[in-house]
């Protein structure tokens, strides 16, 4: 539809509403849940309001701030999550509002991204410890994905490509492809803060074919030019990098560079993805390079590698409500907490003896370590705040084992003292700057080295950061 009066313009859009009711009903389908939009104003009670203006040719969107908000692009969030509960389409007018915000997206405007949901701590996620990604290159987001809570709960709504148009081999084009920042932005906002939303954001590019020659180029365009950094930006959890195509030794200088560039906040993520399908050279740290073809040792040294890089994510399988999905829940959390050092002496012992008991498939044991660890078990969720969560797990565990990195016990009751003030302040600002100061840094990384004691891999990457955060 094309108009240059308003007024035409909203008759245009109910008559359409009207029309396609009348199909519905004809299908008889009108109570079926749908893959897609369509606009009716059958029985229900509109969010947003329109008044138009004949003489000036303008129209007024009208919306209930306290319910929604008094930001327009966060009430149409909002708008979408209602539209969720009430498991209804919506009217002609609430589907003008959410054109109205992509034509502010696109001119723009942006999301306030405070509330985005972030990935979380294994262990300590309200749903789910495994996510499923749910990926489409936005449309079908948009139309299918975000359409019901029942399929964002427990789920990663991904953006990226996964075809290839006309099955062209992968000569004439990538099979993973870098999706539409904008497309991005309309998921984000459809999504709101119900779910974590990811971000493709590619592989390097070859223009010389050499790689230390294309080095810089390749990192600012990954980091810097409506990629990873325009991807935060927007609210992303968490930014998908492909490796493929490098080395190890590449794959860690890139790493290193890329998250030194890409601008975050600390609980947004950087993800190394790896081809397990095709042949990779290991160069990294090793005299004569070898050539990894195996699934499990690419898969082994690809975790290792991304640990020394500095990137962050954790994927796990085959979680349940049965006795070995209650017991895993419990070692994921076991695991958060021993890798943060929150985890005491005793804690630790019952966690490997976890580990022998899923592994082995003894229900038995297995029962009576749930009921052991009860005290684990019940620890809260974290919300979407996952600093503040470590921090409430350091207070509620009488002698963690980071404890015995500290110089004195007056240090530690100091450092119990502040964590304690900023958890009851919630104060996730000022809490990330101790994370990356003294004594918080230095127990840390003293906890890693003891580690390192046994061949072990860690994924501490605080340790080249020299300078303390300065508030204003």
């Amino acid at each position: 539809m094309e108009h240059k009066c308003v007024k035409d313009l909203i008759a245009d859009i109910e008559a359409l509403s009207k029309n396609a009711v009348l199909i519905i009903k004809e299908w008889g389908i009108e109570k079926e849940n749908y893959i897609g939009v369509y606009i009716t104003d059958d029985g229900h009670g509109s969010l947003f309001e329109v008044d138009v203006d004949a003489d000036l040719n303008k129209i007024y969107l009208h919306w209930d701030i306290d319910r929604l908000s008094e930001n327009f692009l966060v009430a149409v969030s909002r708008l979408a999550q209602a539209l969720r509960h009430e498991c209804r389409q919506p009217t002609s007018m609430e589907y003008l509002a959410f054109q109205f915000a992509y034509y502010c997206l696109s001119n723009g405007e942006s999301l306030a991204h405070k509330h985005a949901h972030c990935l979380g701590t294994p262990g300590f996620r309200p749903h789910t410890q495994t996510y499923m990604s749910l990926t489409d290159p936005g449309e079908g987001h948009v139309l299918g994905t975000t359409r019901f809570n029942d399929w964002m709960k427990g789920a990663i709504i991904h953006v990226e490509h996964l075809e290839r148009p006309r099955n062209l081999p992968r000569e004439n084009i990538e099979f993973y492809r870098v999706p539409s920042i904008f497309d991005f932005a309309k998921v984000r906002l459809h999504v709101g803060p119900a779910a974590p939303t990811t971000y493709f954001v590619g592989r390097r590019v070859k223009d010389s074919g050499n790689f230390d020659e294309d080095f810089i180029k390749l990192v600012n365009i990954t980091a810097a030019a409506a990629a990873a950094t325009a991807a935060f930006f927007q609210g992303a959890a968490g930014c998908k990098v492909s490796m493929e195509g490098m080395t190890t030794s590449q794959a860690v200088r890139y790493m290193q560079a890329l998250r030194a560039q890409v601008q975050r906040k600390k609980k947004q993520f950087l993800s190394a993805a790896w081809n397990l399908n095709q042949m990779i050279i290991d160069d990294y740290d090793i005299t004569v390079p070898v050539e990894l073809t195996q699934r499990m040792e690419i898969a082994t040294r690809a975790i290792e590698i991304t640990s020394i890089g500095g990137f962050n994510k954790v994927t796990r399988d085959e979680a349940a409500h049965s006795f070995r999905g209650r017991g895993v829940h419990l070692l994921a959390r076991l695991d958060t907490m021993f890798f943060e050092g929150s985890i005491s002496e005793r804690q630790n012992r019952l966690r490997n003896d976890l580990f022998s008991a899923l592994l082995t498939t003894d229900k038995v044991r297995v029962e009576d370590l749930i009921q052991e660890l009860d005290e684990v078990v019940h620890i809260p969720d974290e919300g979407n705040e996952p600093l503040l969560g470590t921090a409430k797990r350091f207070l509620s565990t009488e002698e963690p084992m980071l404890k015995r990195h500290c110089e004195t016990e007056s240090e530690w009751k100091s450092f119990t003292k502040m964590l304690k003030s900023l958890v009851t302040s919630k104060d996730t600002a000022l809490l990330y700057e101790e994370y990356d100061s003294d004594p918080w840094l230095s127990m840390r990384k003293l906890y890693r080295q003891k580690q390192m004691e046994n061949k072990i891999i860690t994924r501490q990457i605080s340790f080249d950061v020299n300078c303390r955060a300065f508030r204003f």
